[in-house]
């Protein structure tokens, strides 16, 4: 019995080592070499697995597990363009439109044609997922946006110019197919606002609402009316339209007008001439332009930039003020120019600035020359020139016993006295005053 126990005792053990043996060389990798060169997260798959897409609708497939990077490809690259690399875990594609669909689709199903998309990891692992494209017959209709209103914007002739969409006015989108387009009579279409201030009026002319839903006729036509806010301003609207049974759509980006609030009118159209103090001088200032009218927003360019400034150039709605900065330079080239307003529709009005000397002679400093004189006898004269200053100018003497003095014209003559010491004679013209030092000595330095 004590055998039999030890026997069994050893193939336990001899089980258990041979089992720890096993798991260290799993723990090892094996000892084999694995074909994986990343890391390995898990079964490689596309998801989902099945769907159905639409024509011009972007959609995003997941690829789950295995090991990145990733090869996709189509089996129908017209339809889904994949044909790439990548180490993304998602991929966005855009969808044909299909001209050719499966064979054998019941008589009511969708038009639809299936296409295999294929991954292939880094580890050389491949899946695949299945993929209807649905035909989406939205973009094989031919859309048109038209307004009742121009928002007041005329032609080179003076006729109306026709305008997609205007604030506060009524507007109507239709769909018809265009010519050898995809026909589709009697199918539900949603007309729905991506974005901007618009809304759709319903069938009882009366309501307003975000959404509106109709159907196409016989010749697969259809249309809605929307109205925009009435004091939206110049700027992109968006409409989507969709096939509400399929969920198919089609985007639809129009320009959205302010609502006409008369000509565009810049006041004043001519600035003040802005002049300089002297002939010698330039003007220069500041001025405002009010714009008002036409579509806004506005913008402002100047043609002189050196000599005419604006502040700000882009004008967002009637009534905007523009800070206007000009002149400067020396003359006779004085400081001048024009500036161009456009209206978001292309119509402009011109403002010009200018400035111009003065008309005032320049009035130099008041300067005297010499400025000091020494005399050694009573009798001695000295001349000074007197230049620029007023044309009025007077002279004295502070000690008349040391020095007396005259003006002519722009001459001044001092004559020296009995009195020995030092004085100042004085030459003012109203405004300033430049002393002249005299000094009567017996011996000058």
């Amino acid at each position: 019995m004590l055998n039999d126990f030890l026997r069994r005792s050893n193939k336990t053990l001899v089980a258990i080592m041979l089992g720890a043996s096993a798991l260290i060389l799993q723990a090892c990798g094996g000892g084999g070499t694995s074909s994986d060169t990343g890391l390995r997260t898990g079964e490689l798959a596309i998801l989902p697995a099945t769907s159905t897409v639409f024509a011009g609708n972007p959609f995003t497939f997941t690829i789950a597990g295995g090991t990145a990077p990733y090869h996709l490809q189509s089996s129908e690259p017209a339809l889904l363009p994949l044909n790439l690399t990548t180490s993304s875990n998602t991929y966005t594609v855009v969808p044909g439109n299909p001209a050719v669909i499966d064979a054998g689709l019941p008589p009511e199903a969708y038009p639809i044609r299936t296409v295999n998309v294929t991954v292939r990891d880094n580890g050389g692992r491949t899946a695949q997922a299945s993929v209807a494209v649905g035909q989406n017959f939205l973009l094989g209709f031919d859309v048109t946006i038209s307004s009742i209103s121009a928002c007041g914007q005329t032609g080179g002739t003076g006729a109306a110019v026709s305008v997609s969409a205007c604030a506060g006015f009524e507007s109507r989108i239709d769909i018809r197919p265009f010519s050898g387009g995809l026909f589709r009579p009697n199918r539900r279409v949603r007309f729905s606002v991506l974005f901007g201030p618009l809304a759709y009026i319903q069938d009882d002319n009366v309501t307003l609402a975000s959404t509106y839903t109709t159907v196409t006729d016989s010749f697969g036509r259809t249309f809605a009316r929307f109205v925009p806010a009435s004091n939206a301003l110049t700027q992109f609207v968006g409409i989507r339209l969709t096939d509400v049974d399929s969920g198919s759509y089609r985007d639809v980006v129009i320009t959205l007008l302010s609502a006409p609030t008369g000509p565009l009118t810049a006041t004043p159209a001519t600035l003040p001439v802005i002049a300089g103090g002297t002939t010698s001088q330039c003007g220069q200032g500041q001025a405002n332009v009010l714009i008002t009218g036409g579509v806004p927003p506005y913008r402002a360019v100047t043609t002189a930039p050196l000599s005419v400034l604006i502040s700000p150039s882009d004008i967002p709605a009637s009534g905007g003020v523009l800070n206007v900065f000009y002149g400067g330079g020396l003359p006779p080239n004085c400081g001048s120019g024009s500036i161009v307003i456009t209206d978001a529709v292309g119509a402009s009005v011109t403002v010009t600035a200018s400035s111009a000397p003065g008309t005032v002679a320049p009035t130099q400093p008041l300067t005297v020359s010499p400025t000091s004189f020494c005399f050694t006898a009573a009798g001695q004269t000295g001349t000074a020139i007197a230049l620029g200053g007023n044309a009025t100018k007077v002279v004295n003497s502070a000690n008349t016993a040391i020095a007396t003095a005259a003006l002519a014209t722009n001459t001044v003559t001092i004559t020296a006295g009995a009195a020995l010491g030092t004085t100042t004679v004085n030459v003012n013209d109203g405004a300033s005053s430049v002393s002249i030092n005299v000094t009567r000595a017996a011996v000058c330095p």
